[in-house]
């Protein structure tokens, strides 16, 4: 089990960058869309559906670790079939490492 780590503890170099030419594998980034204290209830969980695609530069942290989650979630389950959510998953970690650089945590 991954520890959750609080928007105030997040640092930058260790969330993982899908523009740094490297590949941008399903665990890099699926492990850090886990470290957010998970849902409670399945209601809860579902939800967060809703910051998948709603989120932009705008969201709030929270928000977009929230669609990173269910995006991980999502293409955990899909098999990996689901070329969507992980294109999605980049574009959050982008708005995440923007709000993290620019210390909007919240």
């Amino acid at each position: 089990m991954l520890k959750a780590v609080s928007n105030e503890d997040l640092l930058l170099e260790k969330i993982p960058n899908p523009d740094d030419g490297e590949p941008l594998w399903i665990a890099d980034w699926g492990r850090f869309a886990l470290k957010i204290p998970p849902p409670k209830t399945d209601a809860e969980f579902f939800s967060w559906r809703q910051f998948v695609f709603d989120s932009n530069e705008k969201s709030r942290l929270t928000e977009l670790r929230k669609g990173l989650f269910w995006c991980q979630r999502a293409f955990r389950h899909s098999g990996g079939i689901s070329e969507c959510y992980e294109l999605r998953a980049k574009e959050l970690l982008r708005f995440i490492r923007l709000k993290v650089k620019d210390k909007q945590l919240d």
